[in-house]
């Protein structure tokens, strides 16, 4: 079996079912995905947009770069691409949001890494790679070789400002109340017991952390640290964050309340 990641994200196996269980538990979160139906093609290196008559409107090239992903933010388009071979020789991913209308770049970033997701071969913004909600632009960033985790960051879709850049916690978990929730992985692989959430203002980007503690139960021995999925499995919902455990009495789910107290009692369960 394939084993979870010492930071909290899963491989792509393991990935698919998590993102089964999230999405019958927070009933779409609002993490994010593209716009209407469009008239948009593109090719490894430029994005053109064609009317439903099927007279060309306007072309936008990418020379150097590969368009992986393409999708509306509201009224504009967003193009990811991909460069291999920086000045440096790392890969770099160029952001860029042009007008639906004339296909003018309203504003760009290029940042260090590549688009950690499958570009428009994915389905679901998570698989994809980056997502909007409430006006706000979330793009994963692998930094790496590896597959366990990758970077977030997030930016304003009106004018670009960056609102955030968080290492390893990968996709949004959760949003509501004009927040929105990431999973911090834990410096110690395979941990157990301790779980820190960073929950971020989409509007200021102003965050707060929340540190719990899982506790073993009474006349249960401790808690199973057999690297298997079952035994690490975490989701969240629009209120709550649940993590499930294995011990001696069988599976049974932690649940805190991310907009509550860090001082909050959680709330066990038996699935």
């Amino acid at each position: 079996m394939n084993q979870p990641s010492p930071t909290g994200a899963y491989p792509p196996s393991m990935h698919k079912l998590l993102l089964l269980l999230l999405a019958l538990t927070t009933a779409g979160a609002a993490v994010g995905g593209a716009g209407p139906q469009t008239t948009l093609r593109s090719t490894p290196h430029e994005v053109v947009r064609i009317s439903a008559s099927g007279p060309l409107q306007w072309r936008h090239a990418f020379p150097g770069f590969n368009v992986i992903s393409t999708g509306h933010v509201g009224p504009d388009v967003i193009v990811l691409a991909d460069h291999y071979g920086g000045p440096d020789g790392t890969p770099r991913l160029e952001i860029t949001v042009l007008s639906d209308v004339t296909g003018q770049v309203q504003w760009q970033r290029i940042v260090p890494g590549r688009l950690a997701g499958d570009g428009d071969r994915a389905t679901t913004p998570e698989d994809r790679g980056w997502g909007v909600v409430n006006g706000t632009l979330w793009v994963g960033v692998s930094n790496s070789r590896g597959t366990w985790s990758s970077d977030n960051l997030g930016f304003r879709v009106q004018d670009g400002d960056p609102l955030w850049a968080l290492s390893g916690t990968a996709f949004p978990r959760a949003v509501a109340s004009g927040e929105v929730l990431f999973r911090i992985p834990t410096p110690t692989p395979y941990d157990l017991v301790n779980v820190e959430l960073v929950i971020i203002k989409l509007q200021t980007g102003a965050r707060r952390t929340m540190n719990f503690r899982i506790a073993e139960r009474a006349g249960c021995g401790s808690m199973d640290d057999s690297i298997v999925l079952e035994n690490f499995l975490e989701m969240a919902s629009a209120r709550f964050f649940d993590a499930q455990r294995h011990d001696r009495c069988g599976y049974f789910v932690t649940r805190f309340d991310w907009h509550g107290s860090e001082q909050q009692r959680p709330v066990i369960r038996v699935p």
